[in-house]
């Protein structure tokens, strides 16, 4: 088998030039025609080899680049898989344009008054701990409650010992407020 040791091409074995470059072909396994003009060529099987390392040191280049951008690529679908997760949450929540909390007077201790005008469509969740009980109430907001003022009274053991916890949504995040009766030791 013939081939150019300058493009490292086969050549047919008929031919005595490479049909590319025009230098002269070689026979595999011949030893190289010693020319008068200088010391003999290095030997054409480690030439050869050394070719074949190259292309794989090349090889594994491409690879490692490829398997970079692929690790790239997924961090950043990770990345937005947790953003639309996160943003999935929050927009699960109503955003409001007022919530108060009072307790009407004369009323019996534990009775608190809730105040709301929800601006968009949503939950909005109301947690009451009182002790070591916990009631939790969802209202769910849809598109045609949205601007109405909407108030209820809720009602609990008879003690001003209570915290209520209110949750809503405020931008990219979900507000959190606390209160308390005045005189409670929350």
């Amino acid at each position: 088998m013939k081939y150019c040791p300058k493009c490292k091409l086969r050549a047919p074995e008929d031919a005595e030039t490479c049909k590319k470059c025009g230098s002269p072909v070689r026979q595999l396994g011949a030893a190289p025609a010693a020319t008068g003009d200088g010391p003999a060529a290095p030997d054409d099987a480690a030439r050869l080899e050394l070719a074949g390392l190259q292309r794989q040191v090349e090889q594994s280049r491409q690879r490692v680049h490829y398997l970079a951008a692929v690790a790239v690529l997924l961090a950043l679908a990770f990345v937005a898989f947790l953003v639309v997760l996160h943003d999935r949450e929050v927009r699960q929540y109503c955003r409001v344009q007022s919530v108060d909390v009072a307790v009407p007077p004369g009323t019996p201790p534990g009775v608190a008054e809730i105040t709301f005008c929800a601006a968009s469509p949503g939950k909005l969740e109301f947690e009451r701990r009182q002790g070591t009980h916990v009631e939790t109430l969802t209202e769910h907001i849809a598109d045609s409650q949205t601007g109405e003022e909407r108030k209820f009274n809720w009602d609990g053991e008879r003690s001003d010992d209570y915290t209520l916890t209110i949750r809503f949504r405020d931008g990219w995040s979900v507000e959190t407020r606390h209160w308390s009766p005045p005189g409670s030791s929350r």
